[in-house]
């Protein structure tokens, strides 16, 4: 098996070994499969007096829950402790100093560190295809739940190592899913995140799993393909960090395409909330009844507008990133560092814009006062990215001040004077976000656009925006000409 491995690719061989080999892994199988066996013996000595077919299906529900987790959460956990070994040990600059392309050394993070998870979630297959017998569920609903699962869990090991490839500390995103996972229906308000996250495509292959065929198969399909497309995009993310750690992961075309599938997932997952609330899938009609208020979809769509905006700091990285390499003499690596290098909060605002439902409009000075001002807020963050990338210091620090201070400042501080006004005058407010306060975040210029009960005067708001934008650019521009001045000066 050794010879084997190695044949196929040495880096899963190598993190088989490391994991303690074929006798190790075995030992683990007999072990689950003893642990799972007793269980199911065990209680059911306890829950003698009900039928075996109930008990039987109680089984392979537990049992549907536990191979999620194990698949998703226990596979991320795997990818990051074999990557967080191999940082510390240096092993993974060995493998930079090998022939091994980034395709063997991602594949083998992702196969070879799962070694175990995969095999003792091949015996969780085998026993609840036994335990089914007895039960009501069909075996093709079992099995066709768990390749479902097989499907989707691998967008969460990919994004594991791409978060994690080239850092000095890897990053483990289980608690951040776990997190969702335990959200539940609050996470409809944001519903581009439940289908990048997986937990769309994993709520639907426990449900299959379980014999409850109440999601139709378009519903299905949308959050599966979009799995597998992102495992896609988040391996070929971990392959260049892996070739170039000192390179963004994602260059400035591709980071501009994560933000176009983030805003395309948002209205595709709000359609399928609409669909899934229509059917009553799961019961959500009855647990979400928040989700008929006329608020509903205006709300999800400014969250998901909001969030765009945090993704848009990923392309204008990366391009403020390519011109400052630029600047110094690098040669552009990746597509787009040579002509997406300028303008970039501009397009990042037109894509943002675009997801606007321009028919809903009351009049076109809304849309191009919140067009200057998110324009204005994601060029303050290219002023930021720009000083700190000239200095070659961590952006990430100044740039989630700057966020917490004027993205969510303003709101917050217009929540709080609407509790008050309502407190002392004991009115009733429906929709209380709606004083010249909020206007001066961005999150304020967007709001309007979506929630037709919002309205105050923006002037106010977008010229403070507007300011901060311009002060940014100047600040950018002098660091660029200081950075010039210094290579000069060296080069000299």
């Amino acid at each position: 098996m050794n010879g084997l491995l190695a044949t196929l690719n040495p880096v899963w061989w190598l993190q088989v070994r490391l994991l303690g080999g074929p006798t190790r892994l075995i030992s683990i199988c007999a072990v689950y499969l003893s642990l799972l066996v007793a269980g199911i013996i065990g209680f059911r000595y306890l829950d003698r007096k009900s039928p075996i077919a109930s008990y039987c299906d109680g089984v392979i529900f537990v049992l549907s829950i536990i191979q999620g987790l194990l698949m998703v959460l226990g596979g991320c956990n795997a990818v990051f402790k074999a990557l967080t070994r191999d940082v510390n040990t240096k092993m993974l600059e060995s493998h930079r100093l090998t022939p091994l392309s980034a395709a063997a050394v991602t594949s083998g993070y992702i196969i070879g560190a799962n070694a175990q998870v995969l095999a003792t979630s091949m015996i969780g297959v085998v026993v609840g295809a036994v335990v089914i017998r007895w039960g009501t569920v069909g075996l093709s609903s079992w099995l066709v739940g768990n390749l479902e699962l097989f499907l989707i869990a691998p967008m969460a090991w990919t994004a594991t190592l791409a978060l994690g490839m080239g850092r000095d500390k890897p990053v483990n995103p289980a608690a951040i899913l776990f997190v969702l996972v335990i959200l539940g229906a609050p996470l409809l308000f944001l519903p581009g995140a439940g289908l990048l996250s997986g937990v769309y495509g994993g709520y639907i292959a426990i449900r299959t799993m379980s014999g409850i065929n109440d999601v139709p198969a378009s519903l299905a399909a949308v959050p599966l393909s979009v799995g597998m497309i992102m495992s896609v995009i988040w391996a070929r993310g971990a392959m260049r960090k892996f070739r170039r750690p000192d390179l963004p992961a994602f260059g400035p075309v591709r980071a501009l395409g994560l933000l176009i599938i983030w805003l395309s997932t948002g209205a595709l997952g709000l359609l399928l909330s609409e669909e899934a609330v229509r059917k009553n899938v799961g019961g959500l009609g009855r647990q979400s009844s928040g989700m008929s208020d006329p608020y509903f979809i205006p709300i999800c769509l400014t969250v998901t507008a909001a969030m765009a905006m945090l993704i848009a700091i990923l392309p204008m990285h990366a391009s403020t990133f390519a011109r400052i390499r630029r600047l110094r003499g690098a040669v552009p690596h990746r597509p787009g560092e040579k002509s997406a290098t300028i303008g970039m909060p501009l397009l990042c605002t037109t894509l943002i814009l675009a997801f606007v439902p321009l028919h809903h409009l009351e009049s076109w000075k809304l849309l191009v006062l919140a067009s200057v001002g998110l324009w204005a807020s994601l060029l303050v963050i290219e002023g930021l990215l720009l000083m700190t990338h000239a200095r070659g210091r961590n952006f990430a620090g100044l740039i989630g001040v700057y966020v917490v201070l004027f993205w969510g400042g303003p709101p917050l501080l217009d929540v709080w004077a609407g509790e008050l006004l309502g407190a002392s005058s004991a009115t009733h407010m429906a929709f209380p976000l709606r004083t010249v306060v909020f206007g001066f975040s961005p999150l304020g210029s967007l709001a309007p656009l979506f929630i037709e009960d919002i309205r105050f005067n923006l002037m106010p708001g977008v010229g403070f925006q507007l300011f901060l934008g311009i002060v940014a650019w100047v600040l950018g521009r002098r660091a660029l000409k200081r950075l010039r001045k210094r290579d000069a000066a060296m080069a000299s």
